[in-house]
């Protein structure tokens, strides 16, 4: 499957391809959004409600934010509050 990363519409490979050379049936995406169509991987296995696959892991969200060293606070807020004290 792609996805455009433009208008957020994905494809299968053979729209893909229909997309690409103008001849979608149905007037959906663009031909100037295919070199920014990303490619999206089938899922190797099915996947629990509320967890993610990160690096072929499965873990909650507070499990990757955790790791990731993320606090929950967009950086840009912690760092205009510390100029605002």
């Amino acid at each position: 499957m792609s996805l455009c990363t433009i208008c957020f519409d994905n494809f299968c490979v053979n729209c893909t391809q229909l997309v690409a050379a103008g001849a979608m049936a149905i007037d959906q995406c663009s031909t100037n959004h295919v070199p920014h169509f990303v490619y999206v991987p089938p899922r190797p296995k099915p996947v629990a409600r509320g967890i993610m696959v990160v690096d072929g892991e499965e873990m909650d969200f507070e499990t990757w934010k955790n790791r990731s060293g993320r606090s929950g606070k967009c950086d840009r807020v912690q760092e205009v509050q510390k100029y605002r004290r």
